[in-house]
């Protein structure tokens, strides 16, 4: 390959990057200048990169959290294009089977869920005998005091 179809590679990749980015020459050379073996790694820019993007669309679809957009410069010399992303797997099967239960059973599942959610919150608050805790709390002098309760 000669440099202007190198040139002509990372063109294509830096206008299929979605961020912020300088100039082509600035970027260009400054990334040539950072990687001895840019040869090699400009192949993998783009399917790297596009990557990132299959895994930021999932992730907005699901609405959970994935950072911004680096400028064109970070990503490069952070070398992004190495990162990783887990598959997210479609839970489907899971809402299938849901469906598949009768009224009994999903009721008890509810209901195991609510408590699940709503314990462990209390589990978090009032370590140990909730109830206790709870008690206490009540039966503080300090946070009721009688003399304010009776009348004058």
């Amino acid at each position: 390959m000669n440099p202007d179809d190198d040139k002509k590679i990372f063109e294509e990749f830096r206008k299929f990057y979605k961020g912020a980015k300088r100039g082509l020459d600035t970027e260009f050379n400054a990334f040539v200048k950072k990687n001895r073996d840019y040869k090699e790694l400009l192949p993998l820019l783009k399917p790297a990169y596009e990557n990132e993007e299959k895994y930021r669309e999932e992730k907005a679809g699901r609405k959970e959290f994935f950072q911004n957009r680096s400028h064109l410069k970070k990503w490069l010399n952070q070398r992004y294009w190495e990162n990783e992303y887990e598959v997210i797997e479609n839970n489907n099967k899971k809402t299938e089977d849901f469906n598949q239960l009768d009224k009994e059973t999903f009721l008890n599942r509810l209901k195991n869920d609510f408590e699940k959610i709503h314990l462990g919150d209390a589990e978090a608050n009032f370590p140990g005998d909730r109830n206790k805790q709870y008690q206490f709390h009540l039966d503080n002098p300090k946070r009721f005091p009688k003399k304010s309760m009776q009348v004058q």
